[in-house]
């Protein structure tokens, strides 16, 4: 069967609009640049960028020309995001967005940018960490780092956002819409092959409802902290392997808020020896491209490794997450598919500071554990005016999410045996159709769609639309 596949996607013709790596790709990276700058991004695209692969395909190189973004980069220090826009759902919204930004190039080596935002999006759906003003509208500082990088060596220190896939939809580890986080980013290419990238990040602190012995006394009050280093293996440009650690912990006053902060230690093993309850996740993901025509990824999530797991003996279930997508060209568009499974108990922890939140939100996939579905797009060939892109899916859903209340032990075997859901499981269908329209710094987008409830679940209309100003 395999060869069958690989001998049918030989044949798979290159459409001239196709780099490498195909279209989608080369939006999310130009759309990613008009926001930061995109050295700033520790994940995808990057990390295939650094494998070799080029996004100079044919409708990049247009988009630059009609934004005149290389001339833009070079003579300007100061640029305008701004979005206006209506959505209905359950009932009519609008939305409006406007954050300037500024960078500064103060040497070769050393970048400076600070980027601030206006919304009236005070339900704060991107999680900073804010307070609405007079219930109208919300402010603050979106994104700002000083940077320093000589093409082998980057370092920033700032307010950064947080990546971690070669998914462009959906991260395991860190969700595209998660929300940024101060702290400290260093990566360093060891050789043509290997990337070493390492994060120190703060999330504040926690106050919590009651009193907890922690560390040998009651504590109510606990800063909180995330540590993360990642190993990055590319074969040229059709195969990249990368193995990363993750650890959530909180320390109370008393505590040490440096124990995962050299970039060197296996967090698994030093919380072994500190012998302190935290949070580690281990992520193994692989991107491998055919021929460039079809691109396969997969990431495998694991939260809290059990090397003595013993199926319903133990004192909790597995604790596992997947992604697998394969894009490929297809009728003169770009096909993708792509499954994911997240287990119930996925992100979270026994202590509510270790909980892979920040700001009321999942640093993980935005669906949450106890998710599994199924999902499929269709974006036909781009012209030189924009873009369109069929989306259909399909989900199951628990009633768990990362800070539910944690049980310990878990006795009841539902969870090993089926470990997505918790009866009754939520399910429904997705469908929806969009494009982007692109007239010089304007871009026009539409969408518009229905939810499907097969059980547990709304059924409902949906539909949107703004403008965008890019300059």
């Amino acid at each position: 069967m395999a060869i069958i596949i690989a001998v049918l996607l030989f044949f798979i013709p290159a459409f001239p609009y196709m780099s490498e790596r195909y279209s989608a790709y080369e939006e999310y990276a130009w759309y990613e640049s008009l926001n930061s700058a995109s050295e700033s991004k520790s994940s995808y695209p990057l990390e295939i960028e650094q494998s070799g692969v080029s996004f100079e395909n044919n409708y990049f190189r247009f988009l630059k020309n009609k934004m005149d973004f290389e001339k833009t980069f070079d003579s300007r220090n100061l640029f305008l995001d701004a979005v206006i826009g209506a959505s209905y759902a359950d009932g009519f919204n609008k939305e409006a967005y406007i954050s300037p930004r500024a960078q500064f190039e103060m040497s070769d080596n050393l970048t400076a940018s600070v980027k601030v935002f206006i919304s009236t999006d005070t339900e704060n759906s991107r999680g900073f960490s804010i307070k609405p003003f007079k219930d109208a509208v919300i402010a603050g500082f979106e994104r700002g780092y000083v940077k320093y990088s000589d093409g082998r060596i980057l370092l920033l220190f700032g307010r950064i956002d947080c990546h971690s896939s070669y998914s462009p939809d959906r991260s395991l580890l860190f969700d595209y819409s998660a929300p940024p986080m101060d702290g400290i980013l260093l990566r360093g290419r060891i050789n043509k092959s290997l990337v070493y990238e390492f994060k120190y990040l703060s999330l504040g602190s926690m106050r919590l409802d009651s009193a907890y012995i922690f560390e040998g006394e009651s504590v109510d009050y606990v800063k909180r902290f995330l540590a993360f280093h990642k190993l990055t293996f590319s074969l040229r440009s059709w195969l990249s392997l990368s193995f990363s650690e993750s650890c959530i912990f909180g320390r109370a006053s008393t505590g040490n808020p440096l124990d995962y902060a050299f970039p060197f230690f296996v967090f698994y093993g030093e919380q072994n020896n500190i012998d302190i309850n935290d949070n580690i996740l281990w992520s193994f993901d692989a991107n491998y491209n055919f021929l460039g025509k079809a691109n396969l990824s997969y990431s495998f999530l694991v939260d809290d490794y059990q090397y003595e797991y013993e199926g319903t003996k133990d004192l909790e279930p597995p604790e596992l997450g997947h992604i697998i997508r394969i894009d490929a060209p297809f009728c003169c568009a770009v096909a993708s598919v792509s499954y994911i499974r997240v287990n119930a108990w996925v992100y979270n922890q026994r202590y509510p500071w270790n909980r892979y939140v920040y700001n009321g939100k999942n640093i993980g996939t935005e669906l949450g554990p106890d998710i599994q579905g199924i999902e499929a797009s269709f974006r036909p060939a781009y012209s030189a005016d924009g873009r369109a892109k069929v989306y259909a899916a399909y989900f199951q859903k628990g009633d768990n999410c990362s800070s539910s209340d944690w049980v310990f032990p878990i006795t009841d075997p539902y969870y090993y045996y089926t470990q997505i859901g918790i009866a009754p499981v939520s399910k429904w269908g997705t469908f929806s159709a969009g494009f982007e329209h692109i007239c010089r710094f304007l871009t026009l987008s539409g969408e518009a769609g229905y939810n499907y409830g097969i059980e547990e679940h709304e059924s409902g209309f949906f539909a949107g639309g703004s403008i965008r100003i890019s300059i």
